[in-house]
């Protein structure tokens, strides 16, 4: 019989004593045995089977549930276990699949490759650089037909992703060879013909560019050639298949299908899975028609065995509920590791997620359920993502991510694969460190989540436009989440994050507090983008190129055909048609304020940033973000109680990284007890998987506390200023860079030019040309950022006006801290005479340009004629 611990009734004591069934497993057991004492089964999957039985048999189990334990060693997982309601505990006597000691039992979807043998094939030796010939060795892959390729991508997953294999040895992810080993190159010119454009600029729908390179000559002869691409947002990467390289011609094609916003010229992308690029030792390469691995070791292969990850997911389940899954260890899984969905009060607890080339853990319409005390690393995608929760009735899922540790993540694919995702109503992310990715550390949508007490740091590593912690909900309804008390550091590139933020809250999220944050080296601690109702308050910024971005996406920015539309938009309709249930209930109490734009006249204007509150907030060493009176009566802005300073506020050990602030600083007086930086991050729990670290190994130090920008794009924008107000609809020819933005209507040209504020001079340009005769306000601007030399500007086509105030013909500058407020949308405007400093441009003089500071002209055009505009640019680096 199955052993049950001490479940019997002693009638003549009168004692009932209810204990849980137990099932031993282990890798010295026998799938005959039963599972009792002295006849331990080998595998998870029989371990399952017994439960079925014995519940199928007894009609259920016993008071006390069951548990399940694992000796230690490794136990293989060829394929997913299925896990559904019948494998269900109840409430206070769940189902426990735990470790005998915490670690030690490792379930495992790979595959030892036992038999490698040095390469003789005379192709794959043709291909292979002359140094590693007769090193490289190859081994077969078990199973029949053609492996899973490498197609996937940050935002365009779904039915056209796939499911590659991955190599382990030695608890080391092996890198799949690639060029160059480090680092990116560069698309040279689209070739494709088919394009379109909007406010970013012109996208090249045809992956199909220039290359001339030597090494196309074996890339031509590759089995299985594949490109990583930041093809033309580096927030939206994706890795896709190539379908032509031309040596002789210099050009590469790429499969599209899956690549979100098209191509550029000067995109990121490196080659991968090429024998040819087999030359760092511990590289390899998979041929997938023939099934056939290539490998340049870095150790001994039969001393240290190569695993391959082959089993999809290895947990999967729907309805499941009442189960704890503590101590074990999941590794090696092409899928997500564990995957549940309708979970109910299922619990990791104490767990390790490792070597994967996917999600962690995903729990998809759970309730009640929490991944505590775990660690999760060397991840192909992101680490935790819980959704749960009833939107029409707000009715909190109560899922929690606490206290574990989630590092190294989105190996494989990073964008869009936080550490932690929060989904649905109602959901926490509280206590976890989380650190070393390309992109985001946290990210939600839905209602009313709590994010508290994390410490995030290096984060965004290879992006733009992005957030450490990050909500895009383009919802007015999606609101009511807090996030307070976390530490996020160094957030984006290095040596100067460029665009990218602590906490942003991008394309109308509002509704949310953020409160009591230390946030520190970004380019804006935090980005509010166009949200209303917004609390922030009692925040840190420091080392930030802004404290607070405050941006609209209402009159006159790219979102202008939503905002346009008035009450008409996607926005306001869901309001509109949705008014009796958000004006009562849950809805009204919660959100009491959030319908009162209903109430504006102009509904177009009810989609500036409205309500905003900024709240007692300290700025060290940071851009400033101050507001206009006029801006600030016009948004109902509140403003309150904001500090800044350019000297260290009272740490007590800023660059030790002890972030508290000393007794009666300026930090401790206008901060207060909002600074709880003590209790940020990890914890000691007798749950904690292992120690409670405070910051993660490899953090980036903390720069000395001094105003330093960020990297900065340079754009010209091309208005118009005359009337009719059309006519910038079409070019003059095949010109670089230039852009028509479909917000723009026909009255706007953005030629953007990416970072142009490096260490060398660059020469730019771009052309156009208009319909028909007009008057055009030209911009040479920055973004937000370090400043921007610009020298031998040259416009030719057009008759240039005077702007300047002494009427010789010179650029003007522009003060743009002096913007008009929100709607004005006739320039000129904070002409001035001369940067401080810096001497207007006039074509032959340098000039400065930054977010303050831009180059103005007018300039006269007429129909049909091409304009070109040439510069040239460097950073200005100030120590």
């Amino acid at each position: 019989m199955i052993r049950l611990l001490a479940l019997f009734a002693l009638v003549g004591c009168g004692v009932l004593v209810g204990a849980p069934l137990s099932i031993d497993v282990s890798v010295d057991g026998r799938d005959d045995g039963d599972g009792r004492a002295g006849s331990p089964v080998r595998s998870f999957r029989r371990a399952v089977e017994i439960l079925r039985d014995y519940r199928a048999k007894h009609g259920g189990l016993p008071d006390g549930g069951a548990v399940v334990t694992f000796g230690d060693g490794v136990y293989s997982i060829g394929s997913a276990i299925e896990l559904g309601e019948q494998d269900s505990g109840v409430a206070g006597s769940p189902v426990v699949f735990r470790s005998a000691n915490r670690g030690g039992a490792r379930l495992s979807g790979g595959v030892v490759l036992p038999s490698w043998r040095i390469v003789e094939d005379a192709k794959v030796l043709a291909l292979l650089p002359s140094g590693v010939r007769g090193r490289v060795l190859e081994a077969d892959m078990p199973g029949d037909g053609k492996l899973p390729g490498f197609k996937n991508g940050g935002l365009m997953g779904g039915s056209k992703r796939e499911w590659p294999i991955g190599l382990f040895q030695g608890g080391t992810r092996l890198p799949i060879s690639r060029w160059p080993n480090t680092g990116f190159a560069k698309t040279g010119e689209c070739l494709g013909k088919e394009t379109s454009t909007n406010h970013d600029g012109l996208h090249y729908l045809q992956g199909w560019f220039a290359f001339p390179d030597k090494r196309l000559e074996k890339w031509a002869e590759e089995p299985d050639l594949w490109l990583h691409g930041l093809w033309y947002y580096e927030w939206a990467d994706s890795r896709t298949n190539v379908i032509r390289v031309d040596a002789k011609g210099g050009s590469i094609e790429v499969n599209a299908e899956n690549v979100f916003g098209g191509f550029k010229k000067n995109a990121d992308f490196y080659a991968f899975n090429a024998i040819s690029e087999l030359d760092e030792p511990g590289e390899w390469a998979v041929d997938r028609t023939r099934r056939k691995v290539y490998l340049l070791p870095s150790d001994d292969v039969a001393r240290t065995p190569v695993t391959v990850a082959l089993s999809e997911n290895l947990l999967v389940g729907r309805g499941l509920k009442h189960v704890v899954f503590e101590g074990l260890v999941f590794e090696h899984s092409r899928r997500d590791v564990i995957s549940f969905s309708g979970s109910v009060d299922v619990h990791f607890k104490s767990c390790v997620v490792r070597h994967t080339m996917s999600l962690g853990i995903g729990l998809t319409g759970s309730q009640d359920c929490s991944v505590r005390g775990c660690d999760l690393y060397d991840l192909g995608e992101g680490g935790i993502a819980l959704q749960g929760g009833n939107f029409e009735t707000l009715k909190p899922a109560n899922n929690i991510a606490d206290n574990n540790h989630i590092s190294w993540y989105g190996k494989f694919i990073p964008n869009y694969k936080p550490g932690i995702a929060l989904n649905g109503v109602g959901n926490q992310a509280t206590h976890n460190l989380i650190h070393h990715s390309d992109h985001q550390g946290i990210s939600f949508s839905g209602n009313d989540h709590r994010i508290a007490f994390n410490v995030i740091h290096d984060t965004c590593l290879h992006n733009d436009d992005a957030g450490a912690i990050y909500s895009c909900t383009r919802d007015f309804t999606q609101r009511g989440t807090v996030i307070e008390y976390n530490f996020i550091h160094w957030t984006g590139k290095s040596p100067r994050p460029t665009n990218t933020h602590a906490v942003y809250l991008d394309d109308w999220s509002s509704g949310m507090i953020v409160r009591g944050n230390l946030l520190s080296r970004c380019t804006s601690a935090i980005h509010l983008g166009g949200g209303q109702d917004n609390l922030v308050e009692g925040n840190v910024l420091i080392n930030a190129g802004r404290g607070i971005l405050f941006g609209s996406r209402g009159v006159n920015t790219f979102a202008r055909p939503t905002s346009e539309k008035g009450f008409e938009s996607g926005l306001m309709q869901k309001l509109i048609k949705n008014k009796a249930l958000y004006s009562t209930g849950e809805w009204a109490r919660k959100y009491p304020k959030m319908l009162a734009i209903l109430e504006l006249e102009d509904g177009q204007f009810a989609h500036e940033p409205l309500y905003n509150v900024f709240k007692g907030n300290l700025t060290v060493t940071s851009g400033k973000w101050d507001f206009r009176e006029e801006t600030i009566k016009k948004l109902q802005l509140v403003c309150e109680g904001n500090k800044s300073t350019n000297e260290d506020p009272g740490f007590v050990d800023y660059a030790g990284l002890d972030w508290r602030f000393k007794a009666d600083s300026l930090g401790d007086k206008v901060i207060g007890a909002q600074n709880r930086f003590a209790e940020m991050g990890l914890y000691p729990d007798p749950l904690r998987i292992s120690p409670a670290v405070k910051f993660g190994e490899g953090i980036t130090q903390p720069k000395k506390l001094r105003l330093e920008y960020a990297r900065a794009a340079v754009r010209i924008d091309v208005t118009l200023i005359s009337k009719p107000q059309e006519g910038l609809t079409e070019y003059a020819g095949d010109f670089k860079h230039c852009s028509i933005p479909n917000w723009a209507r026909g009255k706007r040209i953005v030629a953007s030019f990416g970072n142009a504020n490096l260490e060398a001079w660059n020469s730019y340009e771009f052309g156009f040309a208009a319909k028909q005769d007009c008057e055009v306000l030209f911009e040479l601007m920055g973004a937000y950022g370090d400043k921007t030399l610009v020298d031998a500007m040259e416009v030719t086509g057009c008759e240039l006006k005077d702007l300047d105030l002494e009427g010789t013909g010179a650029w003007a500058v522009r003060d743009n801290r002096e913007r008009p407020p929100i709607g004005n949308v006739n320039p000129p405007y904070g002409i001035v005479a001369e940067v401080p400093g810096v001497k207007p441009f006039s074509g032959k003089s340098m000039a400065c340009v930054n977010h303050e500071w831009r180059l103005v002209q007018k300039v006269l055009l007429k129909a049909g004629v091409p304009v070109y505009v040439r510069f040239k640019a460097r950073g200005w680096f100030e120590e």
